[in-house]
């Protein structure tokens, strides 16, 4: 189905991204343990808690970049909307809260109409009822 999981040699995506993250830094700190290139200047403890934290904070700021960018895209497309006066609510002349509610709503309505394509065609039920059913 077009819902199932993403799943890499029998594993869930985020497992074997793990997998391969921790594969990687064993066998680059087993590397650096046996053959450095250069004499090291600090303790392996210190640089490592340094890296460490400098992956923590990064991965902390993809993740809520993930979060806001697409919130700053809507705005933007909001704001552009607005000014050129396009889309149905800029012609209505409607209350903002109104129109924030009926955007809502509509969305919504969008987004549930999605579970039910045309029909299967070996069943004639729509998908979701093959769902539900547990059939496929």
């Amino acid at each position: 189905m077009a819902n199932d999981p993403v799943t890499l040699f029998g594993l869930s995506e985020p497992v074997f991204r793990m997998g391969v993250f921790l594969a990687a830094f064993f066998l680059f700190s087993a590397l650096e343990a046996m053959a450095p290139r250069r004499p090291r200047l600090q303790s392996r403890l210190k640089r490592w808690t340094t890296n460490t934290a400098m992956l923590v904070i990064a991965t902390g700021l993809v993740r809520a970049l993930l979060l806001i960018a697409p919130l700053l895209a809507m705005t933007a497309a909001a704001g552009l909307a607005a000014e050129l006066g396009w889309g149905l609510f800029n012609l209505t002349g409607l209350p903002l809260w109104l129109e924030i509610c009926l955007a809502v709503m509509l969305l919504d309505l969008a987004i549930w109409l999605q579970l039910f394509p045309v029909s299967d065609h070996e069943t004639d039920r729509p998908n979701c009822l093959r769902r539900i059913s547990g059939t496929s």
